[in-house]
């Protein structure tokens, strides 16, 4: 067996999902189904059957928040062109929520701006000195987004972390996959999680904990097409 230390574990009715770190700093993630095993792409084990003494004494470990590094910076995001009336309405409106406590869900086709519109946000969360990560479902989207954010907040850090990018796992700000979202055990003050209707999130039940437990603060949810549970919270006045 190897030499490891815990760095997450999520519970669920359905399931059981923990990530160690071994002696080379590399990590293993073991996922344990009550029901059919679920298939992952990002080199995940998958494991069914029961652990030994040696692995229920690591998992019932507390699972501490990962140390991150956290900077008050209080400028404003550098865009090549002027947000619209109506982005810069939904920007505000956005902000006002989430400073108010609310999750939120943006809802807007593709190519209508989201990303910029949460820049007010990202800005305001950073200006208090708190941390704001970036969760989208495909690698690709991941740099595109990282790339994106580099060109408009020039004087902060921006890591991605995904597939083949796992070197530096802590910046100014966090873009990483949805899977990566282990790597971060209440992390965030503000998670902003895109493509939300998109595979793999979508319906995956172990995504959405590890997301859920990655945020301490507010989630905004980025989607073209949001599912009928979103849309069902936003009736019931649960999230924006």
């Amino acid at each position: 067996f190897f030499s490891f230390s815990l760095l997450n574990a999520i519970y669920s009715k359905h399931f059981l999902y923990i990530t160690f770190i071994k002696e080379n700093n590399s990590s293993m993630n073991i996922y344990i189904s009550k029901r059919a095993s679920k298939s992952f792409y990002e080199g995940q084990v998958i494991l069914k059957g029961f652990f030994d003494d040696l692995l229920i004494a690591k998992v019932n470990e507390k699972i501490k928040p990962v140390k991150l590094m956290h900077k008050t910076w209080k400028g404003k995001p550098k865009l090549d062109y002027e947000l619209t009336a109506s982005q810069k309405l939904a920007s505000h409106d956005v902000y006002k929520y989430l400073s108010n406590g609310k999750d939120v869900i943006l809802y807007a086709s593709t190519g209508a701006g989201k990303t910029e519109i949460c820049f007010e946000s990202i800005c305001g969360y950073l200006a208090q000195g708190k941390k704001v990560g970036f969760a989208i479902s495909r690698r690709q989207v991941v740099l595109e987004i990282a790339t994106r954010l580099r060109k408009a907040f020039p004087e902060l850090s921006i890591c991605e972390v995904a597939q083949g990018y796992t070197q530096i796992t802590d910046a100014d700000i966090i873009v990483c996959t949805t899977h990566q979202l282990y790597r971060y055990p209440y992390a965030f003050d503000l998670l902003i999680l895109d493509e939300l209707d998109a595979f793999p999130f979508a319906g995956n039940e172990v995504l959405q904990a590890i997301a859920n437990q990655a945020c301490v603060g507010q989630k905004l949810m980025l989607s073209a097409t949001p599912d009928e549970e979103s849309m069902r919270l936003v009736e019931e006045k649960k999230i924006e």
